[in-house]
């Protein structure tokens, strides 16, 4: 992956500093510029195609809420970071949907975390490009898996999990019998990765869309889909993983 272009914007020239050092931090990420307003930020932005902006709230003239609000009002999709002094800033910030916030004074481990969410989301654009030059602007409503008497063609988004069986694959179905096909876990996981399917463990791959809860001290995740209900033992890096996200995309 290739460096995490970013931007910072910030009215304290020793923030932005401070934050310009941490970022250098590991020779991931190339700084294009610090700019202590949102006119020069916007021009940036133009000019430069941030992968992330690290965005005070506390600006002059226009604060970085309003200013985040009209980068959207635009399409302009980049990454958000709000760095912030004032920690209830950062809860009307989660309205704007941001990848994170830092409310100052944070250290370099934050910084650390921060662009950890930033590659994942970086990864997952890419990801989807991708799925769009092979399928172009929409993915398939179902696909074709082959069975032991020939083809069925199924709805990803009923698919409840996917397990490891003998050297088939089973399809927990929701509404419908269980199908098995003739398919690896790894080809599975490349045919429904698009869908927002997790591999869990070794042998099981479950459709996020259906997680109900999840039991850290366990590492237990609980699917459930209408009356049915099971039960996941998970790998250390999912829960993480898990653990990470803030919300579920239904599809």
């Amino acid at each position: 992956m290739s460096k995490i272009k970013a931007l910072i914007v910030d009215d304290d020239i020793s923030a932005q500093r401070i934050l310009e050092k941490y970022l250098k931090v590991g020779d991931c990420v190339d700084v294009t510029a610090s700019v202590n307003d949102t006119e020069a930020a916007y021009k940036a932005i133009e000019n430069e195609m941030p992968d992330v902006v690290f965005l005070d709230i506390n600006m002059p003239n226009e604060n970085g809420l309003d200013f985040a609000s009209r980068l959207r009002d635009n399409n302009i999709n980049t990454a958000v970071v709000f760095t912030t002094a004032y920690k209830e800033y950062a809860f009307n910030a989660i309205e704007i949907k941001p990848v994170a916030y830092l409310v100052k004074p944070f250290g370099l481990d934050d910084v650390f975390n921060v662009l950890s969410k930033v590659e994942k989301i970086i990864e997952e654009e890419e990801q989807s490009k991708k799925r769009k030059m092979i399928w172009g602007n929409e993915i398939p409503d179902k696909l074709k898996f082959k069975t032991t008497d020939g083809f069925c063609f199924l709805d990803p988004n009923e698919i409840f999990y996917a397990r490891a069986d003998r050297g088939l694959i089973t399809l927990c179905l929701c509404g419908s019998e269980d199908k098995k096909v003739n398919v690896t876990i790894k080809e599975m996981m490349e045919m429904l990765e698009p869908y927002r399917f997790l591999k869990v463990n070794r042998s099981a791959l479950i459709n996020m869309k259906y997680i109900d809860s999840i039991d850290r001290k366990s590492h237990l995740c609980i699917l459930k889909c209408g009356n049915r209900e099971e039960k996941f033992l998970m790998k250390r890096e999912v829960l993480k993983e898990l653990n990470d996200i803030d919300a579920i995309s239904l599809g």
